[in-house]
């Protein structure tokens, strides 16, 4: 289980780097539709103040979405590293737990289910 928990946990963090790197690049396509409207407003047909105000709560999307891809980043690595250094079940309770709330929902249910001869 220790193995299949580590390859679920990688598959995790590799989805989050995507996602990361595909709001990086929403983010530029939402400028540069931005600044196409802005420069021409007949092209969406709204006024310039309504175009900005729209494109700001997408940016306030896009800002707090890639928190979200970070901290759970974050917390794959740190699970993969006691994953990797753990000589028994003891010290994963947590980081099981915090796993399965976040966006590894497999990974999280191998850590809480594994028994202790799968660390030695």
């Amino acid at each position: 289980m220790k193995v299949a928990a580590i390859v679920f946990t990688v598959l995790s963090l590799i989805l989050c780097i995507f996602g990361a790197l595909g709001l990086l690049i929403y983010s530029g396509m939402v400028e540069v539709l931005r600044d196409m409207i802005v420069s021409d407003p007949s092209l969406s047909g709204y006024p310039p103040d309504m175009v900005e105000a729209a494109v700001t709560m997408i940016q306030v999307f896009l800002v707090i979405t890639g928190i979200i891809f970070i901290v759970c980043a974050v917390v794959d690595i740190i699970a993969l590293v006691k994953i990797s250094k753990a000589k028994s079940r003891q010290g994963l309770t947590a980081i099981g737990i915090v796993t399965l709330i976040g966006m590894n929902l497999i990974g999280g249910i191998l850590i809480l289910c594994s028994n202790d001869s799968n660390y030695q």
